[in-house]
């Protein structure tokens, strides 16, 4: 109808997905998560400002439950839409591993696949469950750490300080004093 196409009119629709409930469908954009009441059409986007999404471009997503994952350049993101709290995953620690809406599929087991510009990236939604439920909690590990955008480099300088002495993840301390 001439109503529903006006919902996100002039935004780029990806990927989208209906909540377990079919009471929201969910939009990935290249603006950002977009929520859309199915009853009264109002809508609600998330993005990397206003929430925990690593990035407004995003590629997929797919339902595990009442958890929304999301695929993005940035790694797969999960959202919690009980909490709207965003965990974001990272394969081999890397930053820039894309997801795209091209091949998206949650096997009736709990493993999600999703297909990207790398290859296929496999995750096992209940063995991550499980393993939150036994108490286990993840573990930070810095893998870079970028100033006005640019990757900080073991020796690079700020201020006449070495910003970074050692690999970050075991970097015992980071000075970015001007």
């Amino acid at each position: 109808t001439k109503e529903s196409a006006k919902i996100l009119n002039g935004i780029s629709v990806r990927h989208f997905a209906v909540s377990p409930d079919k009471s929201t469908v969910w939009v990935a954009t290249n603006s950002g998560l977009v929520s859309v009441d199915v009853e009264s059409l109002n809508t609600y986007t998330y993005t990397k400002e206003n929430s925990g999404l690593p990035i407004n471009g995003l590629e997929s997503l797919c339902f595990s439950n009442r958890q929304l994952w999301i695929g993005s350049d940035f790694g797969l993101s999960c959202m919690d839409i009980n909490t709207e709290k965003f965990t974001t995953f990272y394969a081999d620690g890397k930053k820039k591993n894309q997801n795209t809406s091209r091949g998206t599929v949650l096997s009736m087991d709990g493993k999600m696949y999703f297909g990207g510009i790398s290859g296929l990236t496999y995750f096992d939604t209940k063995r991550m469950e499980r393993w939150r439920s036994e108490g286990h909690r993840l573990h930070l590990r810095l893998v870079d750490v970028l100033v006005d955008g640019k990757t900080v480099h073991q020796g690079d300088m700020s201020g006449g300080y070495e910003m970074l002495q050692g690999v970050v993840d075991d970097c015992a301390r980071l000075d970015l004093r001007s």
